[in-house]
């Protein structure tokens, strides 16, 4: 589907700014990103815009069949965070050697939160996404 790249793109890009601006605002964004290389940042938007583009592809097929889109977000968007969740494990496994015997039991214990909070996101996204899809059909009539 030719919406895919532009939607996963989309989300992806508003999910790193809305975690930069909260942790900024939070006070953490100096400390958290001091422990993190410039590759290892690359590697983990990498990490999120291509589990977002996988996921994102998988809701746009399913959508139609099995229920609209926020059903669908609700779906592949705790999909998106667990996996989300374990390539950032990777990675952080693999930058931090040392920390590797915190990581994996936090990528193991993580992974339920990783879900409700992808679910939570996704449904949000549905939401935004059947808006914009609404819009779009709207301005394409008229």
């Amino acid at each position: 589907m030719t919406a895919t790249w532009p939607l996963a793109t989309f989300h992806t890009t508003l999910l790193a700014l809305v975690t930069v601006v909260l942790a900024y605002r939070g006070g953490g964004l100096g400390e958290a990103l001091s422990g993190l290389s410039t590759l290892a940042g690359f590697a983990l938007f990498g990490v999120l815009w291509a589990t977002t583009t996988y996921t994102t592809r998988r809701a746009l097929r399913d959508a139609p069949v099995r229920g609209g889109m926020v059903r669908m977000g609700v779906r592949w968007g705790a999909v998106n965070g667990a996996l989300f969740l374990w390539g950032a494990s990777a990675i952080l496994a693999a930058t931090q050697p040392a920390g590797i015997l915190f990581i994996v039991p936090i990528a193991v214990l993580g992974t339920f939160v990783a879900l409700v909070v992808g679910a939570v996101i996704g449904a949000l996204f549905g939401i935004v996404d059947t808006a914009a899809f609404g819009a779009v059909r709207w301005i394409v009539r008229n």
